[in-house]
């Protein structure tokens, strides 16, 4: 998937216009890109490499970019003065340009031209963003808290940095950015991008829209900001104008969002099929930490599109992880999972003198014995059982009224076992945990908590949902 990473993603636009720090291409009231050459650095005359290197960068800021000639113009700079930087920036950047060359080499272009200048301010900044769109977070961080120490009050690179912090699951940090960054001005692009990317996180949909819708009437095209209010669009229910942001995103740079829009698509067909019932709006919040974590809904009991590629999905879904191909198979598992479950072996570990025990899961079981109890991994099961429900009926395993009837003692079990939708969500994700294990939830962990996130919040997530509904049904 193009964007597993939120950061990937500036767009075609940020690498044309190297000479707005924003990390924006701002466009003129026609609506076309900007054109602007990069500054010199000096007054004085320039040298044969460097007027080679000012002709490159003509080409690579015009609207229609010949790739060949552009390289050819920045190696005859080199050709002239190996150790030029300007050109082996330019080269950088035209390596972000061109998806074929791509970010490592684009890196490596930038390597040279800090070697020669490390000061080169632009060079460190597109090198920050190259390795940003590369997933080498560590790296852009370095880069960005470089640059403010060169320049302690220039918000974008603060905003930047606070990005890199955000892609790092180092939340507050990125916070503590946003708020330095908004305190000097408000209205920055990059600052409302970073917010927009934190409020996604928190599930403040309201209000990435707005900050998104900001940057993009001061004029700045990012397919990041069209991207994110596209998301947001969707979470409020509009789902015209998703599709439409998703084509702007799309048009202002060489990615394609096919994935995005299968979600915008999976959404809206999840609100389409509401249940009405409060009861059943209940049973199925119990799955939402499952299918919040795969951006899908529970608004209906599929919770998504149902067509021939999804089912066929799911099936293979519950084939390989539950080794389930039929209703029998299925209502076995969940019968096995109900009454034993990943549960069996969280208690059997309880039995050990865990003082003297260590390893992964029996670490898990030392950490959270105490908040857990008797419970132990019971929520995490349970809230299995209802998805497995949920699958079951995607497959044509299960009817609706089937579905429910299974899964309404289930819901009832964990209205009676927990005390509100917090501690559902804390306990299922401490059972992922257990049954990830210790490499996989580290690579996860940006995904459960924006999940956690987005699940808790209090206008949009499962406080919306009366923790006290009635579900007409004695827990079994």
């Amino acid at each position: 998937m193009i964007r597993k990473s939120i950061l990937n993603i500036f767009g075609l636009l940020v690498c044309l216009i190297a000479c707005q720090d924003t990390g924006f291409a701002q466009l003129p009231a026609n609506g076309t890109a900007g054109k602007k050459l990069v500054k010199t650095a000096s007054s004085t005359p320039l040298s044969p490499a460097d007027i080679k290197f000012e002709a490159g960068m003509s080409r690579l800021n015009s609207r229609s970019v010949n790739t060949s000639a552009t390289e050819k113009l920045f190696r005859e700079g080199l050709a002239l003065d190996p150790k030029n930087a300007k050109c082996n920036y330019g080269l950088g950047r035209l390596a972000m340009y061109d998806k074929k060359i791509g970010y490592t080499e684009a890196i490596s272009f930038f390597n040279k031209a800090i070697a020669t200048n490390p000061k080169y301010i632009e060079a460190l900044r597109m090198r920050g963003l190259a390795y940003s769109y590369n997933d080498q977070h560590q790296q852009a961080l370095r880069d960005f808290n470089t640059l403010i120490a060169m320049k302690p009050d220039d918000i974008d690179y603060l905003c930047h940095r606070g990005m890199e912090y955000f892609e790092l699951t180092r939340i507050e940090e990125a916070r503590t950015d946003l708020i330095k960054g908004y305190a000097k001005n408000p209205n920055n692009p990059t600052a409302l991008l970073l917010r927009a990317m934190l409020d996604d996180y928190n599930g403040n949909f309201d209000i990435v829209k707005a900050a998104c819708n900001n940057i993009i009437n001061q004029g700045f095209a990012s397919n990041k900001a069209f991207w994110l209010r596209s998301v947001a669009k969707t979470r409020l229910f509009d789902f015209v104008g998703a599709r439409s942001d998703l084509k702007l995103a799309e048009s202002s740079s060489h990615f394609d969002y096919a994935d995005e829009l299968e979600t915008l698509v999976n959404y809206e067909s999840d609100h389409k099929n509401a249940e009405k019932s409060p009861a059943r709006r209940f049973a199925l919040a119990c799955s939402a930490p499952l299918y919040e974590y795969n951006s899908q809904g529970s608004e209906s009991l599929a919770g998504i599109e149902l067509n021939p590629d999804s089912i066929k999905h799911t099936q293979y879904m519950l084939r390989s992880k539950y080794g389930a191909t039929n209703r029998e198979q299925l209502i076995a598992v969940m019968k096995r999972l109900s009454e034993q479950g990943d549960n069996a072996v969280w208690q059997s570990m309880r039995t050990r003198e865990l003082s003297k025990s260590s390893g992964y899961r029996l670490n898990l079981v030392k950490q959270f014995d105490k908040q857990l109890g008797d419970r132990g991994l019971r929520v995490w099961d349970l809230c299995r059982v209802i998805y497995l429900c949920r699958w079951g009926y995607r497959c044509g395993y299960l009817t609706k009224d089937e579905a429910f009837a299974l899964m309404m003692p289930i819901a009832a079990q964990v209205q009676k076992l927990c005390g509100g939708w917090k501690q559902v969500v804390d306990e299922y994700f401490i059972g992922k945990r257990f049954f990830l294990g210790e490499k996989e939830f580290a690579e996860d962990k940006h995904r459960i908590g924006r999940t956690t996130g987005r699940l808790m919040n209090p206008r949009f997530g499962l406080p919306k949902i009366p923790w006290n509904t009635p579900l007409g049904v004695a827990a079994k």
